[in-house]
């Protein structure tokens, strides 16, 4: 192994061994490119960066290797350098390679990756585990992937030397995933929301399950106002008043109000819209 040190005299010969395909040497180059001064740097230096780091993690370079992997690059580089992560004995990379598979929908790949370890998408996981995508059923297993939700029994019943039932794992299991799939879809209507894409957030939430599931006041009154900006002032009233039940807030009467004017039901709209002026002024006298 040669061994570099940050003389100048040494450089011709770091860029020499570099070029030569000594991955340590890539390695090393791609760091003195890496710590050049933010004032300092040219776009050649970002470019000379990434093209040895690149080179280094191609010849297996572990340190290259595991920088590379949290490079912006493309999915289909990013899987190459994480595959060769793995093979380089990078444990980390099983939760990123099960990722991109899911992500192609190509979920027998995305369970043996994960099968090695999984990190933050264990609710993924378990999906897979429970729809039987690619792999077969095991629901014991899947409901392991929500450990802190539902699974403590599970892991009292293991202490009193009692094996937990695939069917009872499989009920259990089947709540959550249905409350962490609305919990998805609901944030999703919020994004349509922001987006103004009043259609794509109702139809996001009634796939969660409509006014009928909606807890929070804040969600009911999204849907209530996206619900008035597609004209549908009767599903607006009902989705506000049920918000309104839960927090009086100025944006909700302000809602309940549009809808009813919508409605052409004017002394309602009238009123509604008073009372959101009160609420607002109180809030403006708490501040």
């Amino acid at each position: 192994k040669l061994e570099f040190d940050d003389e100048p005299a040494s450089l011709p010969w770091l860029i020499k061994a570099a070029e030569n395909g000594h991955a340590e040497a890539q390695y090393e180059l791609y760091r003195k490119y890496h710590n050049i001064d933010e004032q300092m740097r040219t776009p050649s230096d970002d470019e000379n960066e990434m093209l040895w780091l690149k080179r280094s993690a191609d010849a297996g370079h572990k340190n290259a290797l595991e920088c590379i992997i949290d490079e912006d690059i493309d999915d289909e580089e990013m899987y190459k350098y994480l595959l060769k992560a793995a093979d380089a004995g990078i444990n980390s990379v099983f939760d990123k390679l099960g990722c991109l598979a899911y992500d192609r929908q190509e979920y027998a790949e995305a369970a043996r990756w994960w099968s090695k370890g999984v990190g933050r998408n264990k609710d993924k996981y378990g999906e897979i585990l429970f729809d039987g995508l690619g792999v077969e059923h095991d629901y014991v297993k899947a409901l392991e992937c929500y450990k802190g939700f539902a699974s403590d029994i599970f892991d009292l019943m293991r202490q009193m030397g009692i094996e937990p039932s695939q069917e009872k794992a499989k009920r259990i299991v089947s709540k959550i995933i249905a409350e962490r799939r609305q919990e998805r879809l609901i944030q999703a209507a919020n994004d349509a929301l922001c987006d103004e894409d009043y259609e794509k957030c109702i139809e996001l939430y009634d796939k969660a399950g409509g006014i009928e599931v909606l807890s929070e006041a804040s969600d009911l009154n999204d849907y209530a106002w996206s619900c008035c900006m597609t004209g549908q002032y009767d599903k607006a009233v009902e989705s506000a008043l049920k918000a309104l039940e839960l927090d009086c807030q100025g944006a909700i009467l302000d809602t309940i109000a549009t809808a009813y004017e919508g409605l052409g039901r004017y002394d309602e709209a009238l009123k509604y819209y008073e009372q959101s002026r009160d609420a607002y002024l109180a809030d403006e006298d708490e501040d």
